[in-house]
């Protein structure tokens, strides 16, 4: 795409849509939208972006990206022109859903979704004794669905700690490339259970990172998930772990059927889902929005760019720069509080999209 910024700044004016443009890595315009959202000129573009993030090459296509704008998260897509780029930025957060509703939402799914679970699960011994397949199907579609709905009030309760600001991390000092090997070690035959083949890579010698393992865990199962959604069986789908002196990069692509500019520009925002009510890949849109702002909390991005009919990619990254809190946050007393309750993280994050034969009792313990 070829234009020059100083062309767009009338147009810019009139939107309503915050945006504004960098050249040489600095903010050089904001139009007032922008301005209201706290944006200034002068700004580095870098610190705006957070660590490892990619920008499009020069007439390359856009790229949609999370912007870190005082502690909000925020989507933008990002355009490069011949002499900058040019954000044009959208809410990564519904603003419109109180905190306390979603606190309520995921609550009101707990409490008698672990009651139900506990009856049925009194009752699995008899049911595995009968050796009825039909029954035994039956069983696994019960347990997926817990986990389906174990992972949304999950997801509604850390949405509700974004919007009021209390989503913080426990980070520890770990090895970063023993951790993501052992995370897709767990994640192949998942992936070959759903028809898909799935690759990973690191030509990274060993280092480490502070890092929440048990969110950064999610937020990896979450883009994994969004990739075999949008894959078709027989596909496959990339992971490659890049070092660089500033952080660690995690890129995803898949071969599926990709993503057209109009849906890459709203694949951030929460509550926004372009496949219809029913379809079997129909999610509350929440997985993107929460890893954005996991990768935002360690200090690094993500951004997404896709080619319609040849697939999706994902990158994600982590600052590897020591948190000026971290002992203090290694000393939260909540920091070995398992979300799931116990059960496989692997099946909870991945229930919408793995074969029901995944989910016999065998893997509830």
């Amino acid at each position: 795409m070829k234009f020059e910024l100083n062309d767009l700044t009338p147009l810019l004016n009139l939107l309503a849509q915050p945006a504004f443009c960098t050249e040489d890595g600095v903010v050089c315009y904001c139009n007032r939208p922008a301005r209201d959202r706290g944006l200034k000129t002068g700004v580095s573009a870098a610190s705006l972006l957070g660590a490892g993030a990619e920008l499009p090459a020069p007439g390359g296509a856009p790229r949609q990206v999370i912007l870190n704008l005082h502690d909000a998260l925020a989507s933008a897509s990002v355009l490069p022109s011949e002499s900058g780029y040019l954000f044009l930025l959208s809410p990564a957060v519904s603003e419109s859903v109180p905190p306390q509703a979603l606190l309520a939402a995921a609550q009101s799914i707990r409490t008698p979704l672990s009651n139900l679970f506990a009856v049925a699960s009194s009752l699995f011994p008899a049911l595995e004794e009968a050796e009825d397949p039909a029954l035994q199907m039956q069983v696994a579609s019960m347990n997926r669905a817990y986990y389906q709905l174990l992972r949304l009030a999950c997801n509604l309760t850390d949405m509700r700690c974004v919007l009021d600001g209390s989503l913080h991390l426990r980070r520890e000092k770990s090895e970063v490339t023993v951790f993501f090997r052992d995370l897709f070690e767990r994640a192949v035959p998942l992936c070959r259970a759903a028809g898909i083949t799935l690759t990973y890579s690191c030509s990274a010698r060993p280092f480490a990172a502070w890092m929440d393992r048990p969110r950064l865990e999610r937020a990896v199962w979450n883009l994994l998930s969004n990739a075999i959604k949008f894959t078709p069986k027989g596909g496959n789908i990339s992971a490659e772990l890049e070092y660089t002196p500033q952080a660690a990069r995690l890129r995803i692509r898949d071969n599926g059927d990709g993503i057209g500019p109009d849906l890459l520009a709203t694949a951030f925002d929460a509550y926004t889902r372009d496949i219809p009510l029913g379809d079997p890949r129909w999610g509350a849109g929440l997985g993107l929005s929460l890893a954005g702002r996991v990768a935002q909390l360690h200090g690094g991005s993500i951004f997404l760019e896709s080619d319609p009919g040849s697939g999706t990619s994902v990158v994600l990254s982590i600052s590897l720069n020591t948190p000026a809190t971290t002992e203090l946050q290694l000393r939260s007393p909540t920091a070995g509080i398992d979300y799931t309750g116990g059960y496989p993280h692997e099946l909870v994050e991945l229930s919408d999209v793995l074969p029901l034969r995944e989910f016999d009792s065998s893997h509830i313990n």
